[in-house]
């Protein structure tokens, strides 16, 4: 897959449907969506998803870039 800034990414078929599902869900408010679909088009907020071990933490690293109140704080932060 290659971003609108040009960077080449792999991308296996279950991170795309997470992709997918994080830019179809109605759980998501409009104007966060629309955040995220121009983002997840750069290499970096790709990137960002894309190095996550897992289904969950593509999920987590979402919530923590465009949801920061729902992510569980740290006492130590």
């Amino acid at each position: 897959m290659t971003t609108d800034d040009g960077k080449e990414h792999k991308i296996s078929p279950q991170q795309a449907s997470v992709i997918k599902m994080l830019l179809t869900t109605d759980k998501v408010k409009p104007d966060v969506k629309r955040a995220f679909t121009k983002d997840v088009q750069q290499a970096d907020t790709l990137g960002m998803l894309l190095q996550a071990p897992n289904q969950d933490e593509m999920v987590r690293a979402f919530l923590k870039k465009y949801n920061p109140e729902s992510v569980e704080k740290s006492a130590y932060a």
